[in-house]
């Protein structure tokens, strides 16, 4: 993978009032623009800086664009964010991207920002109209999605955005690359990784000296078929079951597509070992329930649910996506497998159970890994060098 020059010190590294705010108050005020702080990583990591900023002294706001249904996590996470200090302005029930394009505009002109960070090709869209109307501040964006991207004219849509922006944060290099985003030498670029938060309380997985009898696979990940490959878990738990292995798969996550997904489970016969859990408030006790766990997916960038896996102490097997090589090439302790590819995928999980002292090894250091290279504090020196870019700190 060809890596873009970023200016990074580490690789990795309900609705309120609207109230004016006077010359000092708008000192160091950023203001996020989200889709819909509904649920997944990119949302985790953006509540997480918007508290940060606070702590650093600053005012952060956070404006949803659209209505949508909070999961329990991210509705938590939020708890702890306006108690933290951050405003958060969720967008009223039945409100379109129309109707938060306008609050967006009319929050650009009673609450001017020092700094304006988008969050998603539709809230850049936005903020660049509104930019464009009426100039207000800096404007960074956040490039996530490393994988699948939309075309025009020989541009991704997002190397199109980036070169109106003042800059580009993205939490992978693949995602700089994919886009495009890393050839354009005028735009300022930073790589902040997703931070592993974890709780010193939550023990480790204690894995049996044995191979278990039966085998616990764990996925965790909203049901979306395509984009998470479950298609191909129906597939490889085929494999599985036709070679004799005594296993038990159970899947969390928000059920999106479950309808569709259940039909090709039953076409393929494979329902019988398979559990939904659906969506999960404390992911690390489902995932301590495991014994291996299994990231399929087509399309990532940093996908936060490997790190959790990896934090609690289980072996992983994860498709080649986003900057997944590259964690591996640095020693991220887990299997990477093609991606489309059920047979490579039933082939790790056959030696990672004829291998079990090998595979209970290599889990005993993923939490010190992710500890490593995910921390907090390495994160908190990226955010800092971004936001001192536009702010006086």
């Amino acid at each position: 993978m060809r890596k873009p020059g970023v200016k990074a010190q580490h690789w990795f590294l309900d609705f309120v009032e609207m109230r004016k705010l006077n010359t000092d108050q708008m000192h160091g005020r950023i203001l996020l623009v989200t889709n819909c702080l509904r649920s997944g990583g990119a949302e985790k990591q953006l509540l997480w800086i918007a508290s940060e900023i606070v702590k650093m002294g600053m005012q952060c706001s956070i404006l949803e664009l659209v209505a949508g249904e909070r999961s329990e996590r991210i509705e938590a996470m939020v708890r702890v964010a306006v108690s933290d200090g951050v405003r958060v302005v969720r967008a009223p029930k039945g409100s379109g991207l129309l109707r938060g394009a306008l609050r967006v505009r009319r929050e650009l002109k009673d609450l001017l920002p020092q700094l304006i960070w988008s969050w998603g090709v539709r809230s850049d869209l936005v903020c660049m109209l509104n930019r464009l109307i009426r100039p207000a501040g800096s404007w960074v964006i956040s490039n996530r999605c490393a994988n699948k991207r939309s075309w025009t004219l020989g541009f991704t849509i997002e190397s199109l955005i980036a070169r109106k922006s003042d800059g580009v944060v993205s939490n992978t290099h693949a995602g700089l690359v994919s886009s495009g985003v890393y050839k354009i030498k005028a735009t300022r670029q930073w790589i902040l990784p997703n931070i592993a938060r974890y709780d010193q309380n939550i023990p480790s997985v204690t894995l049996p000296d044995a191979l278990p009898v039966p085998l616990i696979l764990i996925m965790l990940g909203n049901i979306k078929i395509h984009h998470k490959g479950y298609d191909l878990v129906a597939e490889l738990v085929r494999i599985l079951r036709a070679k004799s292995l005594a296993f038990e798969l159970r899947i969390a996550g928000r059920p999106d597509e479950l309808v569709e997904l259940e039909v090709i489970f039953q076409r393929l016969d494979v329902q019988p070992v398979i559990k939904f859990y659906g969506e999960v408030s404390h992911p690390e006790e489902f995932l301590r329930e495991g014994h291996l766990f299994l990231l399929l997916s087509r399309y990532e960038g940093m996908p936060n649910t490997l790190l959790e896996a990896l934090n609690v102490g289980l072996p992983a097997i994860a498709t080649d996506v986003g900057d997944l090589r590259v964690m591996k090439e640095i020693g991220a302790p887990f299997v990477l497998i093609p991606c489309e590819n059920a047979s490579a995928a039933a082939e790790a999980v056959h030696e990672a159970t004829a291998n079990w002292a090998e595979t209970k090894l290599a889990a005993a250091q993923g939490r010190r890994w992710v500890q490593e290279h995910f921390s907090e504090e390495a994160g908190r020196r990226v955010l800092r060098s971004i936001l001192a870019e536009f702010i006086k700190l």
